[in-house]
């Protein structure tokens, strides 16, 4: 009886001091700062582009020697800023830029030379919420998984509104240029996937992938206009991935690169 008496008081005491070095690490964890870190993007968006890539020229892709392109992609830059909910709970909000071009060139039905250019911009502002996940332990002393501590996966949500524009441009033989734009703003759900690695005591560089999951709609019409090929309002789904780099500055400093450089000393 008293020994198990004994194994139970030093079990405690293990405890209790595992528990005290825990809220000690969890303590000096906690950021002095509201805001975390400023972050920049880049990245490459490939949306869907459907109806918009079937209806964009008046030429008929279908009719040798006719080359119509489509829009498969971009160029998606952008800049964040994200601050504390919780101890690895974070929501950022953020704004960029998109661009994405295609052209076309051929005959027409009524034999004339065509000549298509069909930009596409927008500049996305949002906000996302990411939640960080830490591998390592901080209380193993060993220089291997303490390295792991400087790898910062996480999962995330977002939600982003772009404001989009399409410039659009035809020379046609015989005939004078024909040029317009148009302009909508839409709303796209966005599923974050991420993986940080410290590089220094204030820098984090990292890769993200996002699935973004909206769309809009846009009319078509036969008669010279931004957009030719069809009549009626057709959905434009803009579901589609994007690969990104991520380079973040910490307003303060990570207290696991703190802590690794602590465990290098004593190598």
């Amino acid at each position: 009886m008293k020994f198990k008496i004994i194994v139970i008081m030093v079990l405690c005491v293990m405890s209790l001091g595992v528990h005290a070095q825990r809220q000690y690490f969890m303590r000096d964890h906690r950021k002095t700062s509201f805001i975390n870190n400023v972050e920049l993007g880049v990245g490459l968006y490939t949306p869907n582009m459907d109806n918009l890539n079937q209806y964009w020229s008046v030429l008929d892709e279908n009719t040798a020697g006719n080359d119509v392109g489509s829009l498969d992609g971009g160029l998606k830059v952008d800049l964040g800023v994200f601050a504390h909910l919780y101890m690895d709970g974070y929501i950022g909000i953020f704004g960029g830029y998109y661009t994405d071009n295609t052209s076309a060139s051929g005959t027409s039905f009524v034999g004339t030379q065509v000549e298509e250019t069909l930009t596409y911009s927008a500049i996305p502002i949002g906000v996302k919420f990411v939640h960080e996940f830490h591998l390592g332990d901080p209380f193993l002393h060993r220089p291997r998984a303490a390295g792991l501590l400087l790898i910062h996966p996480y999962l995330g949500l977002g939600t982003t509104f772009w404001n989009m524009t399409q410039d659009y441009e035809r020379l046609e033989t015989g005939s004078a240029a024909v040029s317009g734009s148009q302009s909508t703003v839409y709303q796209t759900i966005t599923g974050i996937v991420g993986l940080k690695y410290t590089l220094a005591k204030f820098l984090d560089l990292g890769v993200e992938y996002n699935y973004e999951a909206g769309g809009f709609q846009q009319y078509f019409q036969s008669s010279p206009n931004i957009v030719l090929g069809g009549d009626g309002v057709e959905d434009v789904n803009v579901n589609g991935h994007t690969f990104s780099v991520k380079l973040s500055y910490l307003i303060n400093s990570r207290v696991e690169w703190r802590y690794v450089q602590k465990v290098k000393r004593f190598r």
